[in-house]
């Protein structure tokens, strides 16, 4: 059974830039139930009003430029 890999509070950001999502830092605002094989999140950015849910093959941990 899979798990989830981000805890809520935690900075990810999209694994893959696509027209109409943030470029910006998200934040894991809720994990969401585990149905079947995939695992999905309720997600915030700081430049949008609202949160969406997206699964967690679309994000990866955001990395701060020190850290790199």
């Amino acid at each position: 059974m899979p798990t989830h890999a981000f805890a809520v509070g935690q900075s990810v950001v999209f694994a893959f830039r696509q027209r109409g999502r943030p470029s910006s830092t998200l934040r894991i605002v809720k994990r969401m139930p585990i149905e079947g094989a995939e695992v999905f999140y309720r997600v915030k950015s700081a430049d949008e009003n609202y949160e969406r849910t997206v699964a967690e093959h679309d994000l990866r941990a955001f990395e701060s430029p020190a850290k790199r």
